[in-house]
């Protein structure tokens, strides 16, 4: 089942971060193991398998496949951040990854660990070769940075750029066309629900979704 959330810009959101609101239903991660996967769940976007179209009138947003490709479209700059998701089947206190190829006009990336109450942690890039990684708050508190924006090299402003975010034991690698970018402390998850994330105004496109775990 896939989840789509829009947050207008008119909620009023208090500063507090979501570890000091949210409890997560599942520890800490514990393995310290090299990850070594045995499932996988892969959307090349061939079929709406995964229930992924949306449209609302209102807000002029919609999501839609054609041609293998899963595109987004968020206009005007009314709706600050848009979110769809679907069931990921990992374990959040075990080793997985999550991997995308995806490009966008404006700011697009990887989201995991989103509820109906708590949006979950986001990898994401932009279209001026920045990339950020951001506790992504809930319904009532604001978006907090882990890594506030910062440039890469890695990223191309010409074609989709390929986002991993990988849970190793306790650390989270996240990735960029191959290249390494950070390494960070995992955060507890309250599920293991997994997809995108866009800012408000946003056009973007992913063409495959990869979770192994």
């Amino acid at each position: 089942m896939m989840k789509f959330i829009q947050h207008m810009a008119l909620t009023v959101l208090a500063a507090a971060t979501l570890s000091s609101c949210t409890k997560s239903d599942y520890p800490n991660p514990q393995s310290t193991t090299v990850a070594a996967y045995t499932n996988e769940l892969r959307d090349d976007f061939n079929a709406d398998t995964h229930n992924w179209s949306y449209t609302n009138s209102l807000t002029s947003s919609s999501i839609f496949l054609n041609n293998g490709m899963l595109y987004f479209t968020a206009h005007p700059h009314t709706a600050t951040i848009n979110y769809a998701t679907i069931v990921g089947g990992f374990k959040p206190a075990a080793n997985f990854m999550v991997e995308s190829s995806l490009s966008s006009d404006n700011q697009m990336g990887i989201l995991i660990g989103n509820s109906d109450t708590v949006n979950g942690y986001s990898f994401k890039i932009d279209d001026k070769g920045n990339y950020a990684v951001y506790n992504e708050g809930t319904q009532h508190y604001p978006t907090m940075p882990i890594i506030d924006w910062q440039f890469s090299n890695a990223l191309s402003k010409t074609s989709n750029n390929v986002l991993r975010l990988e849970q190793i034991g306790t650390s989270w690698h996240g990735s960029i066309n191959g290249t390494e970018v950070f390494v960070i402390n995992a955060h507890p998850l309250v599920n293991n629900h997994t997809g995108f994330v866009m800012a408000g105004g946003t056009n973007g496109q992913a063409d495959y979704l990869d979770i192994k775990w």
